[in-house]
């Protein structure tokens, strides 16, 4: 047995899951949670692991119960790695589920920094546009980044002031955004863009059936916008095709009653009619203006 020291430049924070045949047994940690590896007939536990950067050193890997969610259980792990260390300043490294705002308070408070991805939604949501519109719409130049003669991608930095409580107490720090793009990732989200839309313009052609037998049209205008808006939901390209439709009547005369017709003879007009797509064409504008924001992600690093 062997005591070796090395190098600590930071903690790396993740999770996983392993899958087994098990059943799902109360106060086990086997359990049905969300899953990623397509395979929701099988019970997982979660792991979360802290390796310690830049030799992937494994410092603490708790196990938990496969249906937690994984926010709740980085304050914890950093606690831990933190008593294992007997040290501060440490640069706590993680995806977006480590960008929970009391994560960050927390590692904060202890006079340690993060690197972490902000999840699009809640408070970012509302915020990244403004954001993004600064750079791509707006007056405001982004630094581009290279690697000899290749192009990685580019982005800016700004400084926002956040204050929030950690063990009853308050606490004030500035916090630093950056707004970065990857040619990369824009490249993969443009290709998965074109795809989507395929897929829908696919759909839409489907989507008012021929008439035939056992054959349902859209006799209702609701009813195809309903449609229309479910499939503008699923393939996300809304504001991207402008879908345009219009309703097709047939009327059909028959005499009243039994019986042969003749001139004197009382008929009723019956009307029907259909809704039918007519046009599906792209909107330009909406799609370079949407593929000018591909490829771009909010980091946070934190400072006091």
């Amino acid at each position: 047995m062997g005591v070796h020291e090395f190098e600590l430049a930071g903690i790396r924070l993740d999770s996983t899951t392993a899958s087994g045949y098990h059943e799902a047994v109360a106060e086990q940690v086997m359990q049905d949670g969300h899953r990623q590896d397509q395979r929701p007939d099988l019970t997982q536990l979660k792991l979360m692991v802290a390796v310690a950067e830049p030799h992937g050193q494994m410092s603490a890997r708790p196990v938990s119960s496969g249906e937690k969610a994984d926010d709740p259980w980085y304050v914890p792990l950093i606690h831990r790695v933190r008593g294992l260390v007997g040290s501060s300043g440490m640069l706590y490294t993680g995806d977006c589920k480590m960008a929970a705002f009391e994560t960050r308070a927390e590692i904060v408070a202890h006079h340690d920094d993060s690197l972490t991805g902000l999840p699009l939604t809640g408070e970012t949501r509302d915020h990244v546009d403004p954001w993004l519109g600064a750079l791509v719409d707006g007056d405001q130049d982004a630094t581009r980044c290279w690697d000899d003669d290749r192009l990685l991608g580019g982005g800016d930095e700004f400084t926002r002031s956040l204050t929030g409580m950690v063990d009853e107490q308050p606490l004030a720090w500035s916090e630093r955004v950056q707004i970065v793009r990857s040619v990369t990732l824009a490249s993969s989200q443009r290709h998965a863009l074109d795809e989507r839309l395929h897929r829908a313009e696919a759909a839409f052609q489907k989507l008012p059936p021929e008439p035939g037998r056992g054959k349902r049209p859209y006799r209702a205008e609701g009813t195809l916008t309903e449609a229309v808006e479910e499939i503008v939901a699923r393939y996300r390209v809304s504001g991207l095709l402008q879908v345009t439709w219009h309703k097709e009547e047939q009327v059909k005369t028959t005499y009243v009653g039994r019986g042969r017709g003749g001139p004197h003879r009382p008929t009723r007009t019956e009307r029907t009619g259909r809704y039918v797509i007519t046009q599906v064409p792209r909107d330009e504008a909406a799609m370079q203006a949407a593929k000018h924001r591909l490829g771009w992600s909010p980091i946070c690093p934190l400072t006091d």
